[in-house]
């Protein structure tokens, strides 16, 4: 897995001041592992984002970037390291939701029974 990133933040060192500009919204891995059984998905990946740059996961089929993004999303828990966003440690989807952070799966599952507009809304808070 290769993480990619662009900071579109033109001026992130000073302002004419010459403090030091911070931006909230820091999102904050370090050596994070996590495994199915014998499988290691996630081997020691740390990387830092900061407000306004655009990372991209790459990699082949089975590297963990899915993994990564569930984890992140609270969906699966790390079996070591750290997760911090915005400084809180998310375990939940709840909790990651409420820092800025979801997770839209690619196979989504329909209920029959329900209508268009109860099937878009199923997951959210407080709803069916």
């Amino acid at each position: 897995m290769e993480i990619k990133e662009q900071n579109l933040i033109k001026d992130n060192a000073s302002d004419d001041s010459g403090a030091l500009k911070t931006f909230p919204g820091e999102l904050y891995v370090k050596n994070v592992h996590k495994s199915f059984g014998v499988t290691k998905a996630l081997a020691n990946v740390s990387f830092t984002g900061y407000f306004g740059e655009i990372h991209a996961i790459i990699g082949g089929n089975g590297c963990g970037k899915s993994t990564l993004a569930k984890v992140l999303a609270g969906v699966l828990p790390i079996d070591s390291g750290k997760v911090s966003i915005k400084g809180a440690h998310p375990s939940t989807p709840k909790e990651s939701r409420n820092l800025g952070v979801a997770m839209v799966f690619q196979e989504v599952l329909v209920a029959d029974e329900a209508s268009v507009v109860d099937n878009l809304f199923i997951g959210v808070d407080g709803f069916i």
